[in-house]
This record gives structure tokens, C-alpha cells and sequence, in this order.
């Protein structure tokens, strides 16, 4: 039985979490992720809160299979937040689909020890996706232009880390989960996120959809020191080649042009329009490639010698980012321009 004040605040984090997922579930698919993980928590603590939804009841399968899909989702978020080239695909829907059903299963067949290994299975995938979720938060950091979007990143890492221990004691010490000490600790956490979510997330979400064009620059810097400081950078691109450069990093660009690492960011970024270092370092490199493309003396060159001569490492990346660039292949932009 949970206790009446521990309940309230239940119900708070419940009001909060419609509340926002309403308003995300207007946005572009960055919010409408974000609104599913937040209705799918609701069902995780409607669910796990027996004096609001009776045991054995449609209502709880229901909430328990909706809950079941939250790792998933969770990933999703993580993608579509902080990979700018992400894409819901069919295979993204399959998964949480699959999640979703082993969540009411799990429910529907609670304490049969012939599906013990069902609760094994979920609780490894939920594991695997939650670990997932945490790849393009910090693989992309170094890279990322955008400030805002940079803290979040190292915000999110902590607080995710953080509640992944809470939970995961709980989940292998289920004596500690019924301490009303810890459940006070794991309901406070969960509304400290949501307050912060409220206060935030609706601000920074313009910044976490993903780039569906090519980037538009501002326009020209007025000021003279910036200006300069510009063309500094669209001469050195062009002098010291950087793209064709192996392990290129932004702090070695910045030493070589003599600015703090911040002051480059802020160059490409706001005066350039790019989101990631990435995808600056490969603006170059698909123009590189498109001369070469068209160049006579290139003609019978393979296009895997083409996009080494251009900077990439692998073909797969070259035809990936020419494709979204051309929206062509490499080849047939080739045959295009013959």
C-alpha cells in the first residue's frame, strides 16, 4: 500500500507528464517521440500503482504492454534529438511493437515459472535499449555546434546514468523497492525530471529536430573582426585542404587557426549554419567529390578511389552523405553530368 502523500505526488508527476505530452505531441517527430515516452511513463506509474488501477484487470495488461515499449522509445528520443540524420524507419516500430507486446505478456502471464525466461528477456532488452539511448548523447558531443543542445547533452548523461542505478538496484534487489524511503527518492527524481523537462525542453526543442535541408547560411556578418575572422576560416578550408585530413578533430582545426576551440564552433555555427562538425567536414568533401566526378582526367577512376581522394574512409559513409547532399549516387550523378 503506498502512502496517501507518496500518492500525491504520484499523481502530480502524472498531471505533468499529460500536460507536456500534449503540447510535445504538436511538434515535428522529435516531440512526438518525446510525448509517447512521456505517456508510456504514465502508464509505467499508473501501473505500478495499485491503489489507482486494480491487479488483474484489462487495464493493467494494457498499461503494462504501453509501459513495456519505454526503452525503445527512449533510444528514439536519444536519436532523434542528438543524431541530425535520423529517420524513423519500419524496423524502429518493429521494435518497440515487439517491446510493447513482451511488456503484456509479461503482465498477462506474471508468476507462471514456465515464462520466467519472458521476464529474463525483457529485462535485457529494456537494459540493451536504455544503453543504446546513451550512444548519441555522448558520441556526438565533441561535434556538436550547437551550445544548448552540448549542455543538454552532458545533463542528460548524468541524470539518465543516475536513475539507470536507481532503477537497476530495484530491479535486482526487490526488498530495496519496497522501502518507503526509496520510493519517496525514485517518485522525487522522477518529478525533478519532469519540472525540468516543463522548464526546458519546450524552449530547446526548435534545436533537437533534425536538419531535413541543407543548411542555410545567416546572413554576412557586419561586424569587421567576424567578418575576417570568417574569411580566415573559408581560406584555410581551401589552403590547408582539412577535409582530406585522417581523424580531423575541431581542436586541431582551432590550433591551426589560432582561435579557441569555442570561438571555431561558434564560426560554423552561426555564421555558416551547420548543426555538427560532421556534417561541415563533409559539405567539403562532397564538393571535392563532385569535381572529381566530372573532372576528364578522373573519368575512369574508380568511385571508391574517388571518395579516399575526397577525405571518407569507407564507401559507405561517401554514398550515404552524397546521396542526402545529391540526392543522387555517386554514379549517377556521374552519368548525369557525362
Amino acid at each position: 500500500m503506498i502512502a496517501p502523500w507518496l500518492l500525491l505526488l504520484r499523481g502530480t508527476i502524472i498531471g505533468l507528464l499529460l500536460f507536456l505530452s500534449m503540447h510535445l505531441a504538436r511538434q515535428a517527430l522529435s516531440g512526438k517521440l518525446a510525448a509517447l515516452l512521456m505517456i508510456g511513463t504514465t502508464s509505467w506509474l499508473l501501473h505500478n500503482t495499485p491503489q489507482l488501477i486494480p491487479d488483474d484487470t484489462p487495464w493493467q495488461w494494457g498499461l503494462a504492454a504501453l509501459s513495456g515499449g519505454n526503452a525503445v522509445v527512449l533510444w528514439l528520443v536519444s536519436c532523434s534529438w542528438f543524431m541530425d540524420s535520423f529517420r524513423l524507419r519500419a524496423h524502429h516500430i518493429l521494435l518497440w511493437s515487439l517491446l510493447v507486446l513482451m511488456g503484456g505478456l509479461r503482465c498477462h502471464l506474471a508468476g507462471d515459472p514456465d515464462f520466467h525466461f519472458l521476464l529474463g528477456l525483457h529485462d535485457g532488452a529494456n537494459l540493451l535499449f536504455a544503453g543504446l539511448a546513451l550512444v548519441p548523447v555522448i558520441q556526438g558531443w565533441s561535434g556538436d555546434l550547437l551550445t544548448m543542445r552540448r549542455q543538454l547533452r552532458v545533463q542528460l548523461a548524468i541524470t539518465a546514468s543516475l536513475y539507470a542505478v536507481l532503477r537497476t538496484l530495484a530491479q535486482f534487489w526487490p526488498a530495496l523497492a519496497t522501502l518507503t524511503e526509496f520510493a519517496l527518492l525514485d517518485t522525487l527524481v522522477l518529478l525533478l525530471l519532469c519540472l525540468y523537462a516543463a522548464c526546458r525542453l519546450t524552449r530547446l526543442l526548435p534545436l533537437l529536430q533534425p536538419a531535413t535541408a541543407p543548411p542555410s547560411p545567416p546572413p554576412t556578418p557586419t561586424d569587421a573582426a567576424e567578418k575576417q575572422l570568417l574569411q580566415r576560416l573559408l581560406d584555410s578550408m581551401l589552403r590547408e585542404v582539412w577535409h582530406r585530413q585522417d581523424n580531423l578533430t575541431m581542436g586541431r582545426m582551432a590550433v591551426g587557426l589560432g582561435i579557441p576551440e569555442y570561438r571555431l564552433r561558434q564560426l560554423i555555427n552561426q555564421q555558416l549554419g551547420f548543426r555538427n562538425f560532421n556534417q561541415f567536414i563533409n559539405h567539403y568533401r562532397i564538393e571535392s567529390a563532385k569535381q572529381l566526378l566530372v573532372d576528364p582526367a578522373w573519368q575512369n577512376r574508380s568511385i571508391v578511389d574517388i571518395a579516399f581522394e575526397a577525405g571518407f574512409q569507407s564507401l559507405g559513409p561517401f554514398n550515404r552523405a552524397f546521396k542526402a547532399a545529391t540526392q543522387l549516387t555517386p554514379q549517377a550523378y556521374r552519368q548525369s553530368m557525362a
